[in-house]
């Protein structure tokens, strides 16, 4: 006890959000360096993947049930879905005025997202 089990490096500025995969051993994490961190913890060596898509920091994680893909939030305004398979961005969730503070999965069977904004608005998308 006391003493962590992995450490995962990797981010150039401030890990603002981490988000625990249910159906593998993922961590992922949003920096503010801009990036979208994902680990699998359970390796002697965690690997990692750094999804670059945001021209700000990432103020949100979430994955979906499944692991297989995570929702992101950023300071650019934007909220984005990578598919974790490819580490490509699907979708780019465009119409907030400020930063995106929050961004969930409402419904990830439907694939219905709400976001939250320093603009005082939530959006749901699907």
């Amino acid at each position: 006890g006391g003493q962590p089990v992995a450490v995962l490096e990797g981010h150039t500025d401030a890990v603002r959000s981490v988000a625990l995969g249910g159906a593998h051993p993922r961590v992922v994490t949003g920096s503010h360096d801009t990036t979208v961190g994902v680990w699998d913890w359970a390796l002697e060596k965690p690997e990692q993947a750094m999804l670059r898509g945001h021209s700000s920091r990432v103020t949100s994680v979430r994955l979906s049930p499944d692991d297989s893909k995570v929702l992101s939030g950023s300071a650019d305004n934007t909220a984005k879905l990578w598919d974790l398979r490819s580490g490509q961005c699907e979708a780019t969730l465009e119409g907030h005025s400020d930063r995106v503070k929050e961004a969930v999965l409402a419904d990830p069977y439907l694939w219905r997202f709400v976001t939250s904004s320093y603009d005082t608005t939530l959006r749901v998308w699907d």
